[in-house]
């Protein structure tokens, strides 16, 4: 879930340097309350990720007390300590990819490239999104990351035959990796999210993705006015909703 967000937001940051141009100024300027609205929602998506992971911690360090102790069962309800905010976080992450799609014309302008490098992430019926949002539908949270590198071989092919590929090697990871928050924590779950927090190591994922926020939020302030950023009255653009089913048209 973070290493994808991670690469949204990298595609965002490198769309949004300073313009180069009168011309590029004015169409930056068009998108101006979309992109804030992104802004936003990627926030959103990374407050979920703390709380998530937060929540993790806590769990760990109760279930730990347990199989020493036997002195907490409420320990073994884990999964529901994360499963509102999972889901909470599967309908951020479905409007950051109708948000994303909507504005994916407007982003190769600033950006040459961006189209084909979002397509297997958000485009068309089979996207790492899609499948993404998928696993966390079904109640799971996906406890193994598909590597920068898988999703950097599947950005590369966009949708010819090897990203099928690589799209399904992506959901297989996915998948493999869901821990069912429907389901009682007991130990071999706790050390599955031991080993999550261990070697995927999602806090560093966070400040990164933070990091990459602070650089946004920086860009947006140095480029746009308030009367660039503030929808105008009966602005139905943001109506478009992720409806819990697909975000991709």
């Amino acid at each position: 879930m973070l290493e994808l967000l991670k690469v949204l937001i990298e595609t965002v940051t490198r769309a949004l340097p300073a313009a180069g141009s009168a011309a590029r100024q004015r169409r930056l300027n068009e998108m101006g309350a979309e992109l804030f609205m992104l802004y936003a929602q990627l926030n959103e998506a990374m407050l979920c990720a703390e709380d998530i992971v937060q929540n993790l911690r806590a769990y760990v360090s109760r279930m730990t007390q347990h199989l020493e102790h036997g002195n907490d069962p409420y320990a073994l309800t884990g999964g529901t300590w994360i499963r509102d905010v999972v889901q909470q976080q599967r309908f951020t992450l479905g409007r950051i990819g109708s948000t994303m799609n909507r504005l994916s014309t407007q982003l190769n302008i600033l950006a040459p490239g961006s189209i084909a490098r979002l397509a297997p992430l958000l485009r068309g019926k089979a996207n790492a999104l899609d499948s993404l949002l998928t696993v966390m539908s079904r109640g799971g949270f996906p406890m193994i990351e598909p590597s920068a590198g898988q999703l950097a071989r599947l950005q590369e092919h966009g949708h010819d035959d090897a990203a099928f590929d690589e799209l399904d090697a992506v959901r297989s990871v996915l998948e493999r990796g869901a821990v069912s928050t429907l389901q009682r924590w007991d130990e071999p779950v706790y050390r599955e999210v031991v080993r999550y927090l261990e070697h995927e190591r999602p806090e560093e994922r966070v400040r990164e993705i933070r990091a990459l926020l602070e650089e946004i939020r920086q860009v947006l302030d140095s480029t746009f006015s308030l009367q660039d950023v503030l929808l105008k009255v009966g602005d139905r653009r943001f109506r478009t909703d992720y409806d819990g089913d697909h975000f991709w048209g």
